[in-house]
């Protein structure tokens, strides 16, 4: 393994293990701060498979906390970067995510429209 990579995954387990401990004791603030330096640290080092690997992690975080509000949040915020930086190939399931949480939070017409652009993306595959 090389050192990069080393590097990578080690701060990796740093940034999961104080994701786990912002999202047990509901900590939103510094969840937000872990993530700003964490996708300023993958994105700066061309790593955006390891920062996809940390909103994975926040994702079920707040999924097991019932932080669907807080979950919205990061969820809009991955689809966002996904798309600035041109890895959108993968986002089809956050796309579903995001029409279910909408449902979740009441909001029938928004979740209506997602998936109105889900269907519109499969039927163009």
């Amino acid at each position: 393994m090389e050192r990069k990579e080393v590097v990578l995954l080690g701060k990796y387990v740093d940034y999961a293990v104080e994701i786990v401990s912002a999202c047990e004791r509901e900590d939103y603030d510094e969840l937000s701060k872990l993530i700003n330096d964490a996708e300023e640290h993958y994105l700066s080092a061309d790593a955006f498979d390891r920062l996809s690997n940390i909103y994975l992690s926040i994702f079920g975080q707040l999924q097991s906390h019932g932080g669907v509000e807080e979950l919205m949040t990061y969820l809009v915020r991955y689809i966002i970067l996904s798309e600035t930086v041109g890895e959108e190939d993968e986002l089809d399931h956050y796309y579903g995510s995001k029409a279910h949480l909408e449902y979740l939070l009441g909001n029938l017409e928004e979740s209506g429209k997602k998936c109105g652009k889900m269907h519109r993306i499969f039927e163009t595959r």
